[in-house]
């Protein structure tokens, strides 16, 4: 039976290709399950998963994948206004 892939996270740990491979799946849901994807980043982010991650764990994005471009952009317009 083949290993799954591995690629290095930012910090070194190894990310399989199937936890990678679940994260993708957990971000481009239409709903994404946070509690799932706090558990599956536990170990480490691949690298450029990191900022879309960090956004819908922290709450900063919403967990529905449709009304995340358009809340980041709101917000990004929300913070040109202030300067």
């Amino acid at each position: 039976m083949p290993h799954p892939v591995r690629s290095l996270s930012h910090d070194g740990a190894a990310v399989s290709s199937v936890r990678r491979a679940k994260i993708e799946r957990l971000l481009s849901a239409r709903a994404c399950d946070v509690s799932a994807l706090r558990d599956a980043s536990w170990a480490g982010l691949p690298e450029e998963l990191r900022p879309e991650a960090w956004r819908v764990l922290l709450g900063y994005a919403p967990p529905s994948e449709e009304r995340r471009a358009p809340a980041l952009q709101v917000r990004a317009r929300s913070a040109v206004m202030r300067w």
